[in-house]
């Protein structure tokens, strides 16, 4: 077994232990991102991509450092969701203003049992228009 996964003390890790580890703090905050997304069931499961960048530039005729850290991620975009609508024009009988709706269509036909064993209820009409 390898001797650092035996060890309870963290080994010196070098130029990532700078700035009392704010490297390495960056770096897992990334990779909670990237848990998140893997984790997210709106995902696919293609492959996600952390990248640390660490640039040092020498200034004061080289006899100093100046060390950036910069780690991104790239995640996967969501799931696109897709649905149907009706677009449904109705005029008010008292008003005579005609209103737009627009009435999602389900898979299961309205009254019928669903997969879950319920009554499948239409879903709430969404209304267009200024005078909503």
């Amino acid at each position: 077994m390898d001797n650092i996964a035996q060890s309870k003390k963290v080994p010196k890790i070098g130029i990532l232990s700078i700035q009392n580890g704010q490297i390495i703090k960056n770096i897992d905050y990334e990779l909670d991102k990237i848990i998140n997304n893997i984790n997210d069931i709106n995902t696919d499961d293609k492959p996600r991509i952390l990248n640390i960048k660490i640039k040092i530039t020498p200034i004061q005729d080289k006899r100093k450092l100046i060390v950036e850290c910069t780690p991104t991620s790239k995640l996967r975009p969501l799931n696109k969701v897709e649905t149907t609508l009706f677009n449904i024009q109705e005029t008010d009988k008292e008003t005579g203003e005609v209103k737009t709706k627009l009435q999602e269509i389900t898979d299961v036909a309205v009254g019928q049992l669903n997969l879950d064993g319920e009554i499948q209820e239409a879903p709430e009409p969404i209304f267009i228009g200024l005078g909503v």
